[in-house]
């Protein structure tokens, strides 16, 4: 998933506001395919918000909601989308965010 905003960089609580609404629509999305049998998790291109306030390094509070960074998996995201044939350049006034959604194949096959 994606989202492009055009943003003030120096206008915090308008970037903190678009950075929740992004990790609150992924989550959704997870959160109605798990209610549709697909067993999935969500990464975001950031650090879970969920709590406000991390529990780390004591297990997570709320484990069916978190949405940790995809670099947790090793992923590095200029590589991923040079990979994929998809620009990932860094512009003045816009902020583009990415979410994450893993699905995990059944055992067995």
């Amino acid at each position: 998933m994606t989202r492009r905003f055009e943003i003030d960089y120096h206008d915090s609580e308008l970037l903190a506001s678009v950075t929740e609404d992004m990790q609150r629509g992924c989550r959704r999305f997870v959160l109605k395919m798990r209610d549709n049998g697909v067993d999935c998790d969500g990464f975001l291109d950031g650090p879970c918000l969920y709590c406000g306030k991390c529990a780390y390094p004591e297990p997570c509070r709320f484990p069916d909601m978190i949405m940790p960074s995809v670099s947790t998996l090793g992923i590095g995201l200029d590589k991923y989308f040079e990979m994929i044939g998809e620009p990932f350049t860094f512009q003045e006034g816009v902020i583009n965010l990415y979410g994450f959604i893993f699905i995990k194949k059944p055992t067995g096959q």
